[in-house]
Protein backbone atom coordinates (compact mmCIF):
# COMPACT_ATOMS: atom_id res chain seq x y z
CA UNK A 1 0.00 0.00 0.00
CA UNK A 2 1.22 3.49 -0.81
CA UNK A 3 1.29 5.14 2.61
CA UNK A 4 -0.61 8.41 2.88
CA UNK A 5 2.40 10.19 4.35
CA UNK A 6 4.24 9.77 1.10
CA UNK A 7 1.53 11.84 -0.59
CA UNK A 8 1.68 14.89 1.64
CA UNK A 9 4.51 16.90 0.16
CA UNK A 10 4.04 16.81 -3.56
CA UNK A 11 6.04 19.33 -5.53
CA UNK A 12 6.13 19.66 -9.27
CA UNK A 13 8.28 21.76 -11.58
CA UNK A 14 6.27 22.09 -14.77
CA UNK A 15 8.76 23.17 -17.38
CA UNK A 16 10.58 21.75 -20.36
CA UNK A 17 13.39 22.92 -22.60
CA UNK A 18 12.80 22.83 -26.34
CA UNK A 19 15.92 22.24 -28.43
CA UNK A 20 15.74 23.73 -31.91
CA UNK A 21 16.30 21.35 -34.83
CA UNK A 22 15.92 22.82 -38.31
CA UNK A 23 13.59 25.48 -36.93
CA UNK A 24 11.26 22.94 -35.27
CA UNK A 25 11.77 22.16 -31.57
CA UNK A 26 12.20 18.56 -30.48
CA UNK A 27 9.10 18.82 -28.30
CA UNK A 28 7.11 20.13 -31.30
CA UNK A 29 8.36 17.42 -33.67
CA UNK A 30 7.42 14.75 -31.14
CA UNK A 31 3.70 15.31 -31.83
CA UNK A 32 2.43 14.08 -35.19
CA UNK A 33 -0.55 12.51 -36.99
CA UNK A 34 -0.78 8.72 -36.79
CA UNK A 35 -4.27 8.08 -38.21
CA UNK A 36 -6.94 9.75 -40.38
CA UNK A 37 -10.27 7.96 -40.76
CA UNK A 38 -13.30 7.83 -43.04
CA UNK A 39 -15.23 4.65 -42.12
CA UNK A 40 -17.39 3.27 -44.91
CA UNK A 41 -20.27 3.49 -42.42
CA UNK A 42 -19.30 7.04 -41.42
CA UNK A 43 -22.96 8.17 -41.29
CA UNK A 44 -23.26 6.04 -38.14
CA UNK A 45 -19.64 6.04 -36.92
CA UNK A 46 -17.65 9.13 -36.05
CA UNK A 47 -14.62 10.08 -38.10
CA UNK A 48 -11.49 11.08 -36.20
CA UNK A 49 -7.87 12.24 -36.35
CA UNK A 50 -5.34 10.54 -34.06
CA UNK A 51 -2.22 12.35 -32.80
CA UNK A 52 0.70 10.66 -31.02
CA UNK A 53 3.39 12.12 -28.74
CA UNK A 54 6.65 10.19 -29.16
CA UNK A 55 8.47 12.38 -26.65
CA UNK A 56 9.02 12.16 -22.89
CA UNK A 57 7.17 15.40 -22.06
CA UNK A 58 3.44 16.10 -21.89
CA UNK A 59 2.50 18.76 -24.44
CA UNK A 60 -0.16 21.43 -23.90
CA UNK A 61 -1.98 21.53 -27.24
CA UNK A 62 -4.04 24.42 -25.90
CA UNK A 63 -0.95 26.63 -26.13
CA UNK A 64 -1.77 27.33 -29.79
CA UNK A 65 -1.76 24.00 -31.65
CA UNK A 66 -4.31 23.52 -34.45
CA UNK A 67 -5.46 21.30 -37.33
CA UNK A 68 -6.06 22.73 -40.80
CA UNK A 69 -7.80 21.29 -43.87
CA UNK A 70 -7.54 21.90 -47.61
CA UNK A 71 -10.86 20.63 -49.03
CA UNK A 72 -10.53 18.65 -52.28
CA UNK A 73 -8.41 20.70 -54.69
CA UNK A 74 -8.85 24.09 -53.03
CA UNK A 75 -5.57 25.99 -52.93
CA UNK A 76 -6.73 28.01 -49.91
CA UNK A 77 -7.15 26.14 -46.64
CA UNK A 78 -9.94 26.49 -44.11
CA UNK A 79 -9.21 28.50 -40.99
CA UNK A 80 -7.15 26.51 -38.47
CA UNK A 81 -9.18 24.76 -35.75
CA UNK A 82 -7.60 25.22 -32.31
CA UNK A 83 -6.89 22.21 -30.14
CA UNK A 84 -7.33 22.15 -26.36
CA UNK A 85 -5.94 19.86 -23.69
CA UNK A 86 -2.72 17.92 -23.08
CA UNK A 87 -1.28 15.02 -25.03
CA UNK A 88 0.71 12.84 -22.63
CA UNK A 89 4.22 11.63 -23.29
CA UNK A 90 3.98 8.32 -25.15
CA UNK A 91 0.23 8.82 -25.50
CA UNK A 92 -2.52 9.78 -27.92
CA UNK A 93 -4.97 12.62 -28.50
CA UNK A 94 -8.17 11.89 -30.44
CA UNK A 95 -10.03 14.65 -32.30
CA UNK A 96 -13.45 13.62 -33.62
CA UNK A 97 -16.32 15.12 -35.61
CA UNK A 98 -19.08 13.87 -33.28
CA UNK A 99 -18.35 12.91 -29.66
CA UNK A 100 -21.57 10.91 -29.24
CA UNK A 101 -21.05 8.87 -32.41
CA UNK A 102 -17.42 8.26 -31.50
CA UNK A 103 -18.28 7.05 -28.00
CA UNK A 104 -21.12 4.83 -29.21
CA UNK A 105 -18.96 3.29 -31.93
CA UNK A 106 -15.63 2.74 -30.18
CA UNK A 107 -16.70 2.45 -26.52
CA UNK A 108 -14.45 5.24 -25.29
CA UNK A 109 -14.37 9.02 -25.36
CA UNK A 110 -12.47 11.27 -27.74
CA UNK A 111 -10.33 14.07 -26.32
CA UNK A 112 -11.92 16.84 -28.41
CA UNK A 113 -14.95 17.21 -30.66
CA UNK A 114 -14.34 19.88 -33.36
CA UNK A 115 -17.53 19.22 -35.31
CA UNK A 116 -18.27 18.48 -38.94
CA UNK A 117 -16.96 20.03 -42.18
CA UNK A 118 -13.48 20.40 -40.68
CA UNK A 119 -10.17 18.52 -40.33
CA UNK A 120 -11.77 15.65 -38.38
CA UNK A 121 -14.56 15.20 -40.94
CA UNK A 122 -12.74 14.42 -44.17
CA UNK A 123 -14.30 12.08 -46.75
CA UNK A 124 -10.84 10.86 -47.68
CA UNK A 125 -9.83 13.19 -50.52
CA UNK A 126 -8.82 16.23 -48.45
CA UNK A 127 -5.42 17.36 -47.15
CA UNK A 128 -4.74 17.81 -43.44
CA UNK A 129 -1.95 19.65 -41.59
CA UNK A 130 -0.94 19.84 -37.94
CA UNK A 131 0.23 23.30 -36.82
CA UNK A 132 2.22 24.00 -33.67
CA UNK A 133 1.91 27.00 -31.34
CA UNK A 134 3.92 29.17 -33.75
CA UNK A 135 1.41 28.41 -36.55
CA UNK A 136 4.10 26.38 -38.33
CA UNK A 137 3.15 23.19 -40.17
CA UNK A 138 4.89 20.37 -38.31
CA UNK A 139 3.13 17.46 -40.02
CA UNK A 140 1.40 17.25 -43.41
CA UNK A 141 -0.88 14.65 -44.99
CA UNK A 142 -1.49 15.12 -48.71
CA UNK A 143 -0.66 17.86 -51.17
CA UNK A 144 -2.26 21.24 -50.60
CA UNK A 145 -4.47 22.17 -53.58
CA UNK A 146 -4.61 18.61 -54.96
CA UNK A 147 -7.79 16.53 -54.75
CA UNK A 148 -6.85 13.22 -53.19
CA UNK A 149 -9.12 11.10 -55.39
CA UNK A 150 -7.04 8.49 -57.19
CA UNK A 151 -3.79 9.62 -55.56
CA UNK A 152 -1.51 8.14 -52.91
CA UNK A 153 -3.24 10.28 -50.30
CA UNK A 154 -6.82 9.07 -50.80
CA UNK A 155 -8.35 7.25 -47.81
CA UNK A 156 -12.03 7.40 -48.83
CA UNK A 157 -14.15 4.78 -46.99
CA UNK A 158 -10.98 3.67 -45.22
CA UNK A 159 -8.08 5.12 -43.29
CA UNK A 160 -4.52 6.40 -43.47
CA UNK A 161 -2.15 5.06 -40.81
CA UNK A 162 1.45 6.12 -40.20
CA UNK A 163 3.99 3.37 -40.74
CA UNK A 164 5.70 1.98 -37.64
CA UNK A 165 9.16 3.50 -38.17
CA UNK A 166 8.10 7.17 -38.04
CA UNK A 167 9.13 8.99 -34.86
CA UNK A 168 8.67 12.65 -35.85
CA UNK A 169 6.23 14.73 -37.85
CA UNK A 170 7.07 15.71 -41.43
CA UNK A 171 6.01 19.16 -42.73
CA UNK A 172 6.36 17.82 -46.30
CA UNK A 173 4.02 15.10 -47.63
CA UNK A 174 5.75 11.76 -48.13
CA UNK A 175 3.55 8.88 -49.33
CA UNK A 176 6.14 6.36 -48.17
CA UNK A 177 5.36 7.24 -44.55
CA UNK A 178 1.74 6.02 -44.75
CA UNK A 179 -0.29 2.83 -45.06
CA UNK A 180 -3.51 3.56 -46.97
CA UNK A 181 -6.79 1.59 -47.07
CA UNK A 182 -9.54 2.89 -49.37
CA UNK A 183 -12.52 1.87 -51.48
CA UNK A 184 -10.35 1.92 -54.60
CA UNK A 185 -8.59 -1.24 -53.47
CA UNK A 186 -5.54 0.24 -51.79
CA UNK A 187 -4.27 -1.70 -48.78
CA UNK A 188 -7.02 -3.75 -47.19
CA UNK A 189 -9.74 -1.91 -49.07
CA UNK A 190 -12.71 -0.16 -47.50
CA UNK A 191 -12.98 -0.29 -43.70
CA UNK A 192 -15.97 -0.46 -41.38
CA UNK A 193 -16.12 0.87 -37.81
CA UNK A 194 -15.44 -0.19 -35.20
CA UNK A 195 -13.67 -3.40 -36.27
CA UNK A 196 -11.47 -1.74 -38.88
CA UNK A 197 -10.14 0.98 -36.60
CA UNK A 198 -8.12 1.23 -33.40
CA UNK A 199 -8.19 4.68 -31.75
CA UNK A 200 -5.39 5.16 -29.17
CA UNK A 201 -3.32 2.35 -30.69
CA UNK A 202 -0.64 2.57 -33.36
CA UNK A 203 1.82 0.01 -34.74
CA UNK A 204 4.70 2.39 -34.12
CA UNK A 205 3.86 3.35 -30.54
CA UNK A 206 6.63 2.45 -28.10
CA UNK A 207 4.08 0.82 -25.83
CA UNK A 208 0.69 -0.20 -27.13
CA UNK A 209 -2.08 0.15 -24.54
CA UNK A 210 -3.08 -3.31 -23.35
CA UNK A 211 -5.28 -2.44 -20.39
CA UNK A 212 -8.74 -0.98 -19.89
CA UNK A 213 -9.61 2.70 -20.23
CA UNK A 214 -10.89 3.87 -16.84
CA UNK A 215 -12.51 7.27 -16.29
CA UNK A 216 -11.67 9.05 -13.03
CA UNK A 217 -13.53 12.10 -11.75
CA UNK A 218 -12.98 14.49 -8.86
CA UNK A 219 -15.94 16.76 -8.08
CA UNK A 220 -14.88 19.93 -6.30
CA UNK A 221 -17.97 21.13 -4.46
CA UNK A 222 -15.85 23.79 -2.72
CA UNK A 223 -15.09 25.33 -6.15
CA UNK A 224 -11.68 26.34 -4.85
CA UNK A 225 -9.18 24.24 -6.84
CA UNK A 226 -7.76 25.20 -10.21
CA UNK A 227 -5.33 22.46 -11.28
CA UNK A 228 -6.27 18.94 -10.19
CA UNK A 229 -4.17 15.99 -11.33
CA UNK A 230 -4.56 12.22 -10.97
CA UNK A 231 -1.93 10.18 -9.13
CA UNK A 232 -2.03 6.43 -8.56
CA UNK A 233 -0.61 2.98 -9.10
CA UNK A 234 -1.85 2.86 -12.70
CA UNK A 235 0.83 5.44 -13.58
CA UNK A 236 3.35 4.49 -10.87
CA UNK A 237 2.22 7.61 -8.99
CA UNK A 238 3.23 9.93 -11.82
CA UNK A 239 0.71 12.78 -11.95
CA UNK A 240 -1.61 13.05 -14.98
CA UNK A 241 -3.57 16.20 -15.80
CA UNK A 242 -7.30 16.07 -15.15
CA UNK A 243 -9.62 18.35 -17.13
CA UNK A 244 -12.47 20.72 -16.40
CA UNK A 245 -12.39 22.43 -19.78
CA UNK A 246 -14.63 20.13 -21.82
CA UNK A 247 -11.68 18.17 -23.24
CA UNK A 248 -10.03 14.86 -22.40
CA UNK A 249 -13.40 13.13 -21.74
CA UNK A 250 -14.55 15.99 -19.49
CA UNK A 251 -18.27 16.44 -20.15
CA UNK A 252 -18.81 20.09 -19.24
CA UNK A 253 -16.26 22.89 -19.04
CA UNK A 254 -16.16 24.85 -15.80
CA UNK A 255 -18.55 22.66 -13.78
CA UNK A 256 -15.82 21.76 -11.24
CA UNK A 257 -15.96 18.08 -12.20
CA UNK A 258 -12.39 17.16 -13.12
CA UNK A 259 -11.96 14.16 -15.44
CA UNK A 260 -9.20 12.00 -16.90
CA UNK A 261 -9.10 8.66 -18.74
CA UNK A 262 -6.23 6.32 -17.83
CA UNK A 263 -5.42 3.01 -19.52
CA UNK A 264 -5.17 0.58 -16.59
CA UNK A 265 -3.78 -2.95 -16.49
CA UNK A 266 -5.70 -5.73 -14.72
CA UNK A 267 -5.18 -5.88 -10.96
CA UNK A 268 -5.88 -4.04 -7.73
CA UNK A 269 -5.08 -0.33 -7.74
CA UNK A 270 -4.99 2.78 -5.56
CA UNK A 271 -5.33 6.40 -6.57
CA UNK A 272 -5.94 9.94 -5.41
CA UNK A 273 -5.66 13.52 -6.59
CA UNK A 274 -3.44 16.52 -5.96
CA UNK A 275 -4.04 20.21 -6.64
CA UNK A 276 -1.12 22.32 -7.83
CA UNK A 277 -0.99 26.01 -7.02
CA UNK A 278 0.36 28.73 -9.31
CA UNK A 279 3.91 28.03 -8.14
CA UNK A 280 3.73 24.32 -8.89
CA UNK A 281 3.38 23.16 -5.28
CA UNK A 282 0.82 20.44 -4.61
CA UNK A 283 -1.75 19.66 -1.89
CA UNK A 284 -3.14 16.13 -1.50
CA UNK A 285 -6.94 16.28 -1.82
CA UNK A 286 -8.08 12.89 -0.54
CA UNK A 287 -9.30 12.60 3.03
CA UNK A 288 -8.42 9.28 4.66
CA UNK A 289 -6.89 6.32 2.90
CA UNK A 290 -6.06 6.20 -0.80
CA UNK A 291 -9.03 5.32 -3.03
CA UNK A 292 -9.08 1.75 -4.38
CA UNK A 293 -10.45 -0.03 -7.44
CA UNK A 294 -9.80 -3.15 -9.45
CA UNK A 295 -9.77 -4.22 -13.10
CA UNK A 296 -10.36 -7.83 -14.16
CA UNK A 297 -10.77 -8.73 -17.85
CA UNK A 298 -11.96 -5.24 -18.67
CA UNK A 299 -14.46 -5.03 -15.79
CA UNK A 300 -13.86 -2.14 -13.38
CA UNK A 301 -15.00 -2.32 -9.75
CA UNK A 302 -14.39 -0.04 -6.78
CA UNK A 303 -14.17 3.73 -6.49
CA UNK A 304 -13.15 5.80 -9.51
CA UNK A 305 -14.81 9.05 -8.45
CA UNK A 306 -14.32 11.33 -5.47
CA UNK A 307 -16.21 14.33 -4.12
CA UNK A 308 -14.56 17.17 -2.20
CA UNK A 309 -17.55 18.10 -0.09
CA UNK A 310 -18.69 21.34 1.47
CA UNK A 311 -19.77 20.38 4.98
CA UNK A 312 -22.40 22.20 7.06
CA UNK A 313 -21.16 20.35 10.15
CA UNK A 314 -17.82 21.18 11.71
CA UNK A 315 -15.98 21.30 15.02
CA UNK A 316 -13.18 23.51 16.28
CA UNK A 317 -10.46 21.02 17.12
CA UNK A 318 -7.48 21.75 19.38
CA UNK A 319 -4.22 20.01 18.51
CA UNK A 320 -1.22 19.93 20.83
CA UNK A 321 2.40 18.82 20.66
CA UNK A 322 4.07 18.37 24.04
CA UNK A 323 7.80 18.91 23.64
CA UNK A 324 9.48 17.05 26.48
CA UNK A 325 12.88 17.79 24.92
CA UNK A 326 12.24 21.50 25.49
CA UNK A 327 14.40 22.17 22.42
CA UNK A 328 11.89 22.91 19.63
CA UNK A 329 11.62 26.55 18.62
CA UNK A 330 8.67 26.45 16.22
CA UNK A 331 5.99 23.91 15.30
CA UNK A 332 3.46 23.93 12.47
CA UNK A 333 0.53 21.55 12.05
CA UNK A 334 -1.08 20.16 8.89
CA UNK A 335 -3.64 17.54 7.91
CA UNK A 336 -6.62 16.61 5.78
CA UNK A 337 -8.79 19.10 7.66
CA UNK A 338 -6.77 21.89 5.96
CA UNK A 339 -6.03 19.94 2.77
CA UNK A 340 -2.49 19.67 4.21
CA UNK A 341 -2.06 23.44 4.26
CA UNK A 342 0.11 24.69 7.13
CA UNK A 343 -1.41 25.74 10.47
CA UNK A 344 0.82 27.73 12.83
CA UNK A 345 1.30 26.36 16.35
CA UNK A 346 1.67 28.55 19.46
CA UNK A 347 3.40 28.34 22.83
CA UNK A 348 2.86 31.93 23.89
CA UNK A 349 -0.47 31.72 25.69
CA UNK A 350 -2.47 32.92 22.64
CA UNK A 351 -4.61 31.28 19.95
CA UNK A 352 -5.84 28.53 22.24
CA UNK A 353 -2.50 27.88 23.95
CA UNK A 354 -3.07 27.61 27.71
CA UNK A 355 0.31 28.48 29.21
CA UNK A 356 3.09 30.48 27.59
CA UNK A 357 6.50 28.83 27.50
CA UNK A 358 5.44 25.43 28.89
CA UNK A 359 6.59 23.64 25.70
CA UNK A 360 3.05 22.55 24.89
CA UNK A 361 2.44 23.82 21.36
CA UNK A 362 -1.18 24.38 20.36
CA UNK A 363 -3.16 24.95 17.16
CA UNK A 364 -6.89 25.19 16.57
CA UNK A 365 -8.74 24.52 13.33
CA UNK A 366 -12.39 24.22 12.31
CA UNK A 367 -12.60 20.74 10.80
CA UNK A 368 -15.49 19.56 8.63
CA UNK A 369 -17.44 16.41 9.45
CA UNK A 370 -15.70 13.21 8.45
CA UNK A 371 -12.54 11.22 9.08
CA UNK A 372 -9.26 13.13 9.24
CA UNK A 373 -5.56 12.66 9.80
CA UNK A 374 -2.90 15.11 10.90
CA UNK A 375 0.68 15.59 11.97
CA UNK A 376 3.17 18.28 12.96
CA UNK A 377 6.52 19.62 11.75
CA UNK A 378 9.48 21.10 13.60
CA UNK A 379 10.56 23.88 11.21
CA UNK A 380 14.24 23.13 11.94
CA UNK A 381 15.68 21.50 8.81
CA UNK A 382 18.47 19.94 10.84
CA UNK A 383 21.20 21.78 8.95
CA UNK A 384 21.11 25.12 10.70
CA UNK A 385 18.28 26.47 8.53
CA UNK A 386 14.53 26.63 9.09
CA UNK A 387 11.64 26.28 6.68
CA UNK A 388 8.62 28.53 6.22
CA UNK A 389 6.77 26.70 3.44
CA UNK A 390 8.28 23.34 4.45
CA UNK A 391 7.40 21.83 1.08
CA UNK A 392 10.91 21.26 -0.21
CA UNK A 393 11.43 24.73 -1.64
CA UNK A 394 13.04 25.91 1.62
CA UNK A 395 13.45 22.51 3.28
CA UNK A 396 11.03 19.99 4.71
CA UNK A 397 11.53 20.59 8.41
CA UNK A 398 11.34 17.54 10.67
CA UNK A 399 8.20 15.39 10.79
CA UNK A 400 7.55 14.87 14.49
CA UNK A 401 5.70 11.55 14.54
CA UNK A 402 7.22 8.25 13.50
CA UNK A 403 7.90 7.72 9.80
CA UNK A 404 4.72 6.96 7.83
CA UNK A 405 2.57 7.54 10.93
CA UNK A 406 -0.26 10.09 11.01
CA UNK A 407 -2.72 10.79 13.82
CA UNK A 408 -6.45 10.28 13.27
CA UNK A 409 -9.67 11.86 14.44
CA UNK A 410 -13.31 12.05 13.37
CA UNK A 411 -15.83 14.85 13.42
CA UNK A 412 -19.22 13.18 13.76
CA UNK A 413 -22.56 14.30 12.37
CA UNK A 414 -23.29 15.72 15.83
CA UNK A 415 -20.30 18.06 15.53
CA UNK A 416 -18.32 16.20 18.19
CA UNK A 417 -14.66 15.44 17.50
CA UNK A 418 -13.12 12.19 18.79
CA UNK A 419 -9.68 10.69 18.28
CA UNK A 420 -6.04 11.57 18.84
CA UNK A 421 -5.27 15.26 19.32
CA UNK A 422 -1.94 15.23 21.19
CA UNK A 423 1.52 14.26 20.00
CA UNK A 424 4.43 13.79 22.43
CA UNK A 425 8.01 14.51 21.45
CA UNK A 426 10.73 13.01 23.62
CA UNK A 427 10.32 11.13 26.87
CA UNK A 428 8.09 12.51 29.64
CA UNK A 429 9.81 13.06 33.00
CA UNK A 430 9.40 10.34 35.66
CA UNK A 431 6.34 10.69 37.87
CA UNK A 432 8.48 11.46 40.92
CA UNK A 433 10.02 14.51 39.25
CA UNK A 434 9.23 17.72 41.12
CA UNK A 435 9.54 19.29 44.60
CA UNK A 436 8.24 17.40 47.62
CA UNK A 437 7.74 18.11 51.35
CA UNK A 438 6.64 15.99 54.28
CA UNK A 439 2.95 16.55 54.95
CA UNK A 440 2.57 18.52 58.25
CA UNK A 441 0.44 15.80 59.88
CA UNK A 442 0.90 12.91 62.29
CA UNK A 443 2.16 9.76 60.57
CA UNK A 444 3.74 11.62 57.67
CA UNK A 445 7.05 10.07 58.58
CA UNK A 446 6.94 6.45 59.79
CA UNK A 447 9.01 3.29 60.22
CA UNK A 448 7.72 -0.27 60.19
CA UNK A 449 8.03 -3.74 58.68
CA UNK A 450 5.83 -2.93 55.67
CA UNK A 451 4.69 -0.19 53.29
CA UNK A 452 2.69 2.50 55.10
CA UNK A 453 3.24 0.61 58.40
CA UNK A 454 4.31 2.86 61.29
CA UNK A 455 4.10 0.25 64.04
CA UNK A 456 7.76 0.68 64.96
CA UNK A 457 7.68 4.47 65.00
CA UNK A 458 5.91 7.46 63.46
CA UNK A 459 5.88 11.18 64.06
CA UNK A 460 3.19 12.72 66.24
CA UNK A 461 1.26 15.95 65.76
CA UNK A 462 3.63 17.57 68.23
CA UNK A 463 6.61 16.58 66.11
CA UNK A 464 5.27 18.86 63.36
CA UNK A 465 6.15 21.82 65.57
CA UNK A 466 9.16 20.48 67.47
CA UNK A 467 10.76 19.18 64.29
CA UNK A 468 9.77 22.11 62.04
CA UNK A 469 13.25 22.05 60.53
CA UNK A 470 12.38 18.68 59.00
CA UNK A 471 8.90 19.53 57.79
CA UNK A 472 9.92 22.69 55.89
CA UNK A 473 12.69 21.02 53.87
CA UNK A 474 12.15 20.46 50.12
CA UNK A 475 13.17 17.22 48.40
CA UNK A 476 13.70 18.00 44.73
CA UNK A 477 13.81 15.18 42.14
CA UNK A 478 14.89 16.55 38.75
CA UNK A 479 13.77 15.09 35.41
CA UNK A 480 17.38 14.27 34.56
CA UNK A 481 17.60 11.93 37.59
CA UNK A 482 19.50 14.24 39.95
CA UNK A 483 18.35 15.07 43.48
CA UNK A 484 18.81 17.93 45.90
CA UNK A 485 17.64 18.71 49.45
CA UNK A 486 16.65 22.35 49.81
CA UNK A 487 16.60 23.24 53.51
CA UNK A 488 13.90 25.57 54.76
CA UNK A 489 14.16 28.56 57.09
CA UNK A 490 13.73 26.44 60.26
CA UNK A 491 16.94 24.49 59.65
Amino acid sequence: MKNILENKFWWAAKSFAAVAVLGISVATADVFITELTDPQNSSDAGRYVELYNSGSTDIDLGAGWALQRWTNDNAEPQDPVSLTGYIPAGGFFIICNDADKFSATYGSDADQDIGTQGPADSNGDDNIALLDASETIVDMFGVAGEDGSGTAHEFEDGRAERIATIVYGNPTWDAAEWNIDNDGGAGDGEQYAPEGFDPRAWIGASTQPTGTDVTFTVTDETQSFGDIEYMGTATDWVSVQMHDDGTGADATAGDHVWTVVINVEDGDHEWGAVNFDEYGYGSWLISGYNLTFGVVNGVVTGQTDYVIEVSDISAVVTFTVTDYTQQIQNIIFKGTMSMWALIQGYDDGTNGDQVAGDHVWTAQYEAAAGDHEWGAIDTDNGDGTTCTLCDGSDGWGTWLSEAYVNYYFTVGDDGVATGDFNLNVGNPPPLIAGSWKLAPVAGAFKVGPGVDDGSWWQNSEGDVETRACLFDDEYVFHADGTFENVQGTET
